[in-house]
């Protein structure tokens, strides 16, 4: 299982935009934070989450694929680009990657643990069209193709046991659930 866990963070890690050359503090914050799939994914093994792992991993390359296919069926020029210049502002990968982890998230683990996840993806979103890389219509379909990629990849986390307890006004009842 230890192959399994190194081979899908670095499959993750590699298969999203780096660092870009970037010219200030907020397009660089917005070029570590689109690496979100490579934190969340750190956060599920630690949590020794394979199953979300293996469904953040299969979430974060399709959305990578997805992304990519589209930017070159579309060919939208950047806005530093000429309009008749072929491009590949459409949609925004750095979005959809941030998104995707955000996505995984809310649907693996609940909605508030994803809330700063969610901002620090709306981060990435603002960056990008700050640093004149994208248009806003490029990170609103980067961020929805990221959202639905991640909820329709990711499963409600069930952990291994719980305990279930209630009361009334005669008795107290406590069970324990394993799953298997």
């Amino acid at each position: 299982m230890e192959h399994l866990r190194a081979y899908l963070l670095v499959a993750v890690a590699f298969a999203f935009p780096g660092q870009s050359h970037a010219r200030g503090a907020i397009e660089t914050t917005g070029d570590v934070l689109s690496l979100m799939p490579a934190y969340v994914m750190v956060s599920s093994l630690l949590l020794e989450d394979e199953g979300g792992c293996v469904q953040l991993g299969i979430a974060a390359l399709t959305t990578f694929s997805v992304t990519t296919a589209l930017k070159y069926a579309v060919g939208k020029p950047r806005p530093t680009q000429m309009p008749w210049e072929r491009g590949t502002s459409f949609p925004s990968g750095h979005t959809s990657s941030a998104f995707v982890g955000a996505a995984y998230v809310h649907r693996r683990y609940g909605i508030l643990p994803s809330l700063p996840v969610y901002a620090a993806s709306a981060f990435v979103a603002y960056s990008r069209v700050y640093a004149k890389k994208h248009y806003w219509v490029d990170v609103v379909a980067g961020a929805a193709l990221g959202m639905f990629l991640g909820h329709l990849f990711a499963r409600p986390y069930e952990p291994p046991f719980s305990l279930v307890v209630g009361a009334d006004t005669k008795s107290v009842t406590a069970s324990i659930h394993l799953r298997f």
